[in-house]
């Protein structure tokens, strides 16, 4: 498997977007950064993050920059179609994906990335979370075949603070004064090789569907950890399932918080 070293993956693009979003991103939040040594400073990364709000993908692509590695996402192929914004996603790296065809192309795009020591953040939810309270839900099994098929440790990322920023499913942020305090819990690297064996020298082996999604729950799980280190322990040790759950129906900023607003009111 190749390396990298510890700048080498981050492109004179990253680096030129990096001096435009630091400022910006500086003067409506402050972002705090735990568990950076759990970050591999060189070779292939898989990142799992949770999310709960549209402004995550570049608080954490901010996060893996400051941690010395280079972000690399994969984004609605839409994005790659407007102008300028579809020109700097392709210079700096990021993958297309078309949900239509299945992913494919994405996919062999991310292995390339990790082949060549690239880090890959990759949010196993595929969407915002549906739970009511902002805590991690069931999640796809991508993540899980990548970094099976590409021999690559997966590092579990949590952050809370964003939806402060940015509510879920809002349009509008709130950046006046004082800062937003975000702050971003790095974990240790979650194991499921024992999980998911596979043979690379038979060509065209699959995993099941039952292991692929007992090793994509053991992601969220330890995606829910790193979670609970910054907000506390989760009222429930189950996974949100319900992906159905209308838009309309959740809280930008999770059930607590909507209580705690509840309980001042009350004073």
């Amino acid at each position: 498997m190749a390396t990298s070293s510890s700048r080498g993956d981050r492109t004179w693009v990253m680096r030129a977007l990096a001096l435009v979003v630091y400022p910006i991103l500086g003067f409506m939040a402050r972002i705090r950064i735990h568990g950076a040594e759990n970050m591999p400073r060189t070779g292939p990364v898989i990142a799992v993050p949770n999310h709960i709000t549209e402004i995550d993908p570049i608080i954490i692509a901010l996060v893996v920059y400051r941690l010395r590695r280079g972000p690399h996402f994969l984004a609605k192929k839409a994005l790659f179609q407007v102008p300028i914004i579809g020109k700097l996603l392709k210079a700096s790296g990021q993958i297309p994906v078309e949900r239509e065809g299945g992913g494919g192309m994405a996919m062999r795009d991310s292995e390339k990335v990790l082949h060549n020591g690239g880090v890959i953040i990759v949010y196993p939810e595929a969407t915002l979370t549906r739970d009511p309270d902002l805590w991690p839900m069931v999640g796809r099994t991508g993540a899980a075949r990548m970094a099976s098929e590409n021999d690559a440790p997966i590092i579990p990322i949590a952050h809370w603070g964003t939806q402060n920023l940015l509510g879920r499913y809002e349009k509008k942020l709130h950046w006046w004064l004082p800062r937003t305090r975000i702050d971003v819990q790095v974990g240790e690297p979650i194991e499921i090789g024992e999980m998911l064996p596979i043979d690379f020298n038979a060509p065209g082996a699959r995993h099941t569907p039952h292991a692929l999604d007992a090793a994509t729950d053991t992601i969220m799980h330890g995606v829910t950890a790193e979670l609970e280190k910054l907000r506390g322990p989760k009222p429930s040790p189950e996974l949100w399932a319900d992906r159905t759950v209308p838009k309309s129906t959740l809280t930008p900023r999770g059930v607590s918080a909507e209580k705690v607003g509840s309980e001042k009111d009350n004073l």
